[in-house]
C-alpha cells in the first residue's frame, strides 16, 4: 500500500498546482492576473469563452482536491477501517464473571501500616 499513498501523493501535488494556475488565470472582479502584467491580454489570448470554461475545470479540480484529500487522510490514519465499536474498552478476559464480580472487596487497613 506504500505505492499507492505515494502515486496519490504525487497526484494530488499535480492537482495542487493546476489548481492554483486555473484559479490564477481566470478573470476575476479585478481584473485576473492578466490585469496585473498589463491589462487584457490574457482575455485575447484566451478567448471569449474562456471565463465559464475556467470555472468548470476549477470546479472539477476542487473535487478531485476533495476527494484526494480524504482518501490521502485515511490512508494515513493509523485506525483505518475501524469504527467507534472498535474504540470501547475490550473487556478483560482473566477477570471473574458474575454478578458482583466487578466490585472489589475493601483492603485491609491494619495490616498496611508501618510500625
Amino acid at each position: 500500500m506504500g505505492f499507492l499513498a505515494w502515486a496519490m501523493g504525487f497526484v494530488y501535488i499535480i492537482v495542487c498546482a493546476a489548481l492554483i494556475l486555473v484559479i490564477l488565470i481566470q478573470r476575476g472582479e479585478g481584473g485576473g492576473l492578466g490585469g496585473a502584467f498589463g491589462g487584457a491580454g490574457a482575455g485575447e489570448a484566451f478567448g471569449a469563452k474562456a471565463d465559464t470554461s475556467f470555472k468548470k475545470v476549477t470546479a472539477v479540480l476542487a473535487a478531485i482536491f476533495m476527494a484526494l484529500s480524504i482518501y490521502l487522510g485515511y490512508l494515513q490514519s493509523p485506525n483505518r477501517g475501524s469504527g467507534l465499536d472498535d474504540q470501547k474498552p475490550k473487556p478483560d478476559p482473566t477477570a471473574p464473571e458474575g454478578p458482583g464480580a466487578a466490585v472489589n472487596p475493601p483492603a485491609d487497613d491494619a495490616g498496611d501500616e508501618p510500625k
